[in-house]
């Protein structure tokens, strides 16, 4: 029997839309990048953050605490006592959803309902850190608590603090939390502005000729602070930040600057554990694996996880499969799905996605178990 070890999805997708205006902006007339969370689970376009925290936090990110319901990605912040890989203590476990895509100078528009605790940070955020977010990182964003905060394009205080500034936003007493707002940023290469429900609320601009173009990525949060500053309790939780949908409209500059975006994506299969001719970190199918040892394998994953798996024949019976919640494959740039279980084949149907009945020689498919 060929011992098989996983290898879950990597994601290598880069798009860099870099422009350089000078004068009036203009956007393309349609965004090049949507995403409304229809799917039963996350598309390639996120990563999910694990054990990562921050100095002035009491919440540990947990890829546990990321899910897609009804149409929404879901951000959980629980009350549970946890700790990181170093044995450092947390008090509770957050969700931080990051793009696997970069974006640049464009229209950001957001659609959120957030709980509103003056002790939970739940951010929409751009950040550009250059892969060293210790030492230097540019954002802008909105930080929504009770009301919502807006910060402009910054540096890390350490290099030069001078862009960093908070605006409030009034909301007349009316809280976030009671349904979805709208919030949008435009970044040109002068100026950047924010709006709620529509409404410019704030606008700040460059003090050079222009603001540096950045490749910035999104990062959605929703995290505790600072528990004892404010009257939170155990009742509070768990508490849960959606995510109605993004869209990406960059500057038209001619050329390709409107193309629709598409993902690019390395993948990764599985492998003979003992194969001299990889490295520990690849994986690939090898032609002697038998379809019994395959259907062995995908009952032997560990459940409430995504795997990406490859088989060097085509799939035709399906119940290999009986032990996973949803399959998806993508063919010729389009997602098909299948699941053992009824009720959620006709929840796809529903959300207009066909159902496969079988997998192509040499397709990549992805197993939620």
């Amino acid at each position: 029997m060929i011992n098989i070890k996983t290898k879950i999805l990597t994601i290598s997708s880069t798009i860099i839309l870099n422009s350089y205006i000078f004068g009036a902006t203009t956007f393309c007339s349609a965004p090049t990048f949507s995403e409304e969370f229809n799917s039963i689970i996350l598309s390639s376009a996120w990563k999910k953050t694990d054990n990562v925290s921050f100095d002035i936090s009491v919440s540990l990110f947990s890829s546990a605490n990321i899910s897609v319901s009804d149409g929404n990605a879901v951000l959980t912040l629980k009350k549970v006592a946890t700790t990181d890989n170093n044995g450092v203590a947390y008090i509770s476990s957050s969700g931080e959803l990051v793009s696997a895509i970069e974006f640049s100078y464009g229209k950001y528009e957001f659609r959120i309902k957030s709980r509103g605790l003056d002790a939970v940070s739940e951010s929409i955020l751009l950040i550009w850190d250059g892969d060293d977010y210790d030492k230097h990182h540019e954002y802008m964003g909105f930080d929504l608590t009770a009301t919502a905060y807006m910060s402009n394009f910054s540096t890390s205080p350490t290099l030069d603090g001078k862009y960093t500034t908070y605006h409030q936003l009034d909301t007349s007493g009316t809280k976030l939390s009671l349904k979805f707002h709208r919030y949008t940023i435009d970044y040109t290469p002068t100026s950047i502005v924010w709006y709620f429900d529509g409404e410019q609320i704030r606008e700040e601009f460059s003090s050079s000729k222009t603001l540096p173009t950045k490749n910035m990525k999104i990062v959605f949060r929703n995290w505790l602070k600072k528990e004892l500053q404010y009257n939170i309790t155990a009742k509070d939780f768990p508490v849960e930040t959606l995510i109605d949908s993004f869209e990406y409209t960059p500057i038209d500059v001619g050329g390709k600057s409107c193309k629709k975006i598409e993902l690019e994506t390395n993948i990764t299969s599985i492998t003979d554990e003992n194969s001299s001719s990889l490295d520990e970190n690849s994986t690939f199918i090898t032609s002697s694996t038998t379809f019994t040892q395959l259907k062995t394998y995908i009952n032997s994953l560990p459940e409430n996880a995504n795997y990406l798996i490859g088989f060097g024949t085509k799939i035709s019976d399906l119940t290999i499969f009986n032990s996973a919640k949803v399959v998806w494959i993508n063919i010729d740039g389009e997602w098909r799905a299948y699941s053992p279980y009824s009720i959620i084949r006709d929840t796809l149907i529903q959300n207009n996605i066909e159902i496969f009945s079988e997998i192509p020689q040499f397709t990549g498919f992805w197993i939620q178990k």
